[in-house]
């Protein structure tokens, strides 16, 4: 059921970009509306990833895992059912909020599944990973498929009886954890400080491509999102029981893995975004042709993720970040430097097949 939860919330995050544009047509959105179509998602899933890991932790990862198949399904409804910009948005909003939870939920029960044994893990998170990978590479091509043939709607819709079904299992498959005998309290203030500092923090970076990082807006929301993040540091360097401990980024490498998997999954939600709208807005592909272009990127991140997770597991993989950057930025360049009139399906999918093995290691 974990495994499944993360599954949807990848597949999520790709099956709406190929959509995109029939969005746009449909309910009439300016091209800022749809940017934030991806960005409102993005926002809330990475402002509230810190606040539902704990909460998970607080209040066992069965009802929270629950919470949040409940509102990733509600929020697809309503946002199937948008008749605006708005509602669509608002629905966005609260899907990356439900992600938020699958995704730390579905990761810390695998985690916790599988702590007494070191193969049983490996073997695990290379099932959740080659999962969530197979989540992309469907995504692209069930969203052009539904959104070529039953209308972008259902690119919303197709979530809901996942998630019922999901929730089924979770309750009856899942084992409620032993209530605990004392409850820490929830670090609100953190929360409060991390989630306002990722949120404004996003906002800043993508309102800067429409108005300019000199912009009163841009500026003042980065101040937001520095001040915000500085006061979560304090706070929870002084809290007795911190949202995060601050003694983690001693460990080795800790610091250097996350930056670059803030840079490598920048770009590839980036690198998505703008090849399903320009084979479609640019090049003339119809929505399953872009899917069935994309799918190929789709696969070899998932072969790749799989075959290289255990030996991540294992400890036996440390160079491999390296050369995965140096294979991602070879792809990118590829792109970039495609002339607009080989825009064939061949050359679409050959370079993001060559940075998506290289995110993937």
């Amino acid at each position: 059921m974990a495994c499944l939860a993360s599954f949807m919330v990848v597949m999520d995050g790709s099956i709406v970009n190929v959509a995109l544009p029939a969005m746009q047509r449909d309910l009439r959105l300016s091209h800022e509306a749809q940017q934030w179509v991806i960005d409102a998602y993005l926002l809330s899933f990475g402002g509230c990833m810190l606040l539902a890991a704990r909460a998970g932790d607080l209040y066992g990862r069965r009802p929270v895992l629950l919470a949040g198949l409940a509102l990733f399904t509600l929020a697809s409804l309503v946002g199937g059912l948008a008749q605006g910009a708005a509602a669509l948005l608002a629905a966005r909003a609260a899907q990356g909020i439900g992600a938020a939870v699958l995704a730390t939920s579905s990761m810390t029960l695998v985690m916790a599944a599988t702590h007494h044994d070191k193969q049983a893990r490996a073997s695990a998170l290379s099932l959740w990973a080659a999962l969530n990978s197979a989540g992309f590479a469907l995504g692209v091509v069930i969203g052009g498929l539904l959104t070529e043939g039953a209308g972008w709607r259902w690119v919303m819709f197709v979530n809901v009886p996942v998630g019922l079904v999901l929730m089924a299992g979770t309750a009856l498959g899942l084992l409620a954890p032993p209530a605990r005998a004392q409850r820490p309290p929830l670090d609100l203030p953190g929360a409060l400080a991390s989630t306002l500092g990722s949120a404004a923090l996003v906002y800043g970076i993508t309102q800067s491509t429409a108005l300019g990082w000199g912009s009163p807006l841009v500026l003042g929301a980065l101040a937001v999102a520095f001040g915000a993040l500085g006061l979560f540091l304090a706070v929870e360097r002084r809290s007795a029981h911190p949202l995060v401990r601050l003694s983690i980024f001693q460990l080795p490498g800790l610091g250097a893995g996350n930056l670059l998997m803030l840079c490598l999954g920048g770009l590839l939600a980036a690198s998505i975004y703008l090849i399903s709208t320009t084979l479609q807005q640019v090049a003339g592909y119809s929505a399953s042709a872009t899917g069935l272009a994309m799918l190929p990127m789709g696969c070899a991140l998932a072969a790749v993720r799989m075959l290289f997770t255990r030996a991540m597991a294992a400890g036996t993989a440390r160079q491999l970040p390296l050369w995965g950057s140096l294979l991602a930025a070879a792809g990118w360049c590829g792109w970039a430097c495609c002339p607009r009139s080989r825009t064939s399906c061949g050359t679409c999918s050959a370079r993001p097949c060559c940075w998506a093995r290289g995110w993937a290691w």
